[in-house]
């Protein structure tokens, strides 16, 4: 069973415009075709240079240079802005700033805020966040366990070997 010479070297029309593309790049310049920025424009931006005639191509093909990986942003959800100072959860406010203390020393803490709907989770959380000493946490938010002991394992699995 022999190997065909199209299995072992690209070959074809793609690769023969990427070889006339980098023969028309400057020194530290990536040129690539349409069909190649189309591909992977969700990743990376680009300039449109003037299409250029290509030996072989019946029209000007465009030509794009790469400018360089999209600079993704990460999306900050807005806090709500409650204008009424929290009541009655004082107790919950002190542990958790003492557990933000002990991860200020160095010690690394989870804090998980369980609770029926309605009980005021999203409240705490929000006035946690409005107030955490400087560089000491961040806060990484997810989706609903539905309880507890679920949580405990997907904490393990993603922990696992950090701890």
């Amino acid at each position: 069973m022999g190997v065909s010479p199209a299995a072992l070297w690209g070959v074809g029309d793609e690769v023969n415009l990427a070889a006339r593309l980098m023969s028309k790049a400057v020194v530290g310049e990536l040129l690539v075709s349409k069909r190649v920025q189309s591909a992977t424009a969700a990743d990376f931006a680009f300039v449109a240079y003037s299409a250029v005639q290509f030996k072989g191509k019946a029209e000007p093909v465009p030509v794009f240079a790469v400018t360089g990986p999209h600079k993704r942003r990460a999306i900050r959800l807005p806090e709500p802005a409650y204008a009424l100072p929290m009541v009655g959860r004082q107790a919950e406010l002190q542990q958790i700033e003492e557990k933000l203390a002990l991860a200020a020393q160095g010690h690394s803490q989870i804090i998980g805020i369980v609770a029926e709907a309605g009980l005021g989770k999203s409240r705490l959380v929000a006035e946690v966040v409005r107030r955490p000493p400087a560089g000491v946490c961040g806060v990484w938010r997810g989706v609903p366990v539905g309880c507890y002991q679920h949580a405990v394992p997907c904490l393990e699995k993603h922990l696992a070997g950090v701890l």
